[in-house]
Parts: C-alpha cells; sequence; structure tokens
C-alpha cells in the first residue's frame, strides 16, 4: 500500500514571501496563507506556513508574489521540533510546496 503525503491549498497570502538562501546555497522561500471554510454560515479562518526551495522558490521570486496575493498550492506537510531555552518542545507544521500558482481574487 502506499502512503500519501500531499495537501493541496488555495488561500490569500498573509505576510510578504521571505527570500533567502539556504546554508547550502539553494534558494528558499516562506510566508503564509490563509484559508477560509464556511460551515453553517460561519466562516472558519486558518493560518498555514509555507515554504519552497530551489526552483520552485525561484519561480515564485519571479512571479512577484505578494501580501493579498490568491495563490494555489500543492506540496506535503513536514514537521520540525525543537526544545525552547525552558525546554519546552516546540513543533512547527508547515507545507514545503512543489506546485504554485497566483489566481485571480474573486
Amino acid at each position: 500500500m502506499d502512503y500519501l503525503n500531499t495537501v493541496t491549498l488555495q488561500g490569500l497570502v498573509m505576510s510578504e514571501p521571505r527570500f533567502g538562501k539556504t546554508q547550502a546555497g539553494k534558494a528558499a522561500v516562506n510566508f503564509k496563507i490563509k484559508t477560509e471554510r464556511n460551515v453553517n454560515g460561519r466562516v472558519y479562518t486558518e493560518c498555514h506556513n509555507i515554504v519552497a526551495y530551489d526552483r520552485i522558490a525561484d519561480l515564485m521570486e519571479a512571479s512577484d508574489i505578494e501580501c493579498g496575493d490568491c495563490v494555489h498550492i500543492v506540496g506535503r506537510l513536514q514537521t520540525n521540533s525543537r526544545t525552547s531555552c525552558d525546554n519546552n518542545i516546540i513543533t512547527n507544521v508547515e507545507v514545503v510546496a512543489y506546485q504554485f500558482a497566483v489566481k485571480e481574487v474573486n
């Protein structure tokens, strides 16, 4: 049996993308998007951390995505954990994008 780790999100960019390089010199970008769902007239909003590397990060930079743009992201979930200075475990879940498109805002 194959197990899948695939995520598809469409939402609004909430933070200006931060473009840079990894320690190995690869292109990298991270930003947040918000998604909404409507359940019985009530809107639920969620925020998602998006990261991309290499060619996808370069394409995102060339696309000039910015806060307020609607983006379609396809990627995989990745979980990172670290220990804070007061010995609490901090877990971060992010979507590592491998496809994206900028959409018209409706």
